[in-house]
């Protein structure tokens, strides 16, 4: 086998295998930045949940029996809002 007809041939192999290979690579790396839901250290564990300083949790907790998930009542006194956090 010549040199050139190698060369051609890892080539070959090189391109069948590694853009696929790299790609993915690309992709977990992606997903893993912006698609990675779990808990990350935050200065304020309400700005994980979404709410506002002006919120305070209140002692109501339930299981929606439409969902079967355990909720938490949050409260903010100067509106009278009510906010559902799943625990």
């Amino acid at each position: 086998m010549s040199a050139a007809t190698l060369a051609v041939v890892i080539g070959t192999v090189l391109l069948f295998y590694g853009l696929p290979l790299v790609g993915l690579i690309i992709l977990i790396i992606i997903g893993k930045k912006y698609f990675d839901k779990r808990y990350k250290q935050v200065e304020n564990p309400r700005d994980a949940l979404g709410l506002s300083a002006d919120y305070v949790p209140t002692k109501e907790i339930f299981i929606d029996p439409k969902d079967g998930f355990k909720y938490q009542v949050y409260f903010n006194p100067k509106t009278g809002d009510r906010q559902y956090i799943r625990m």
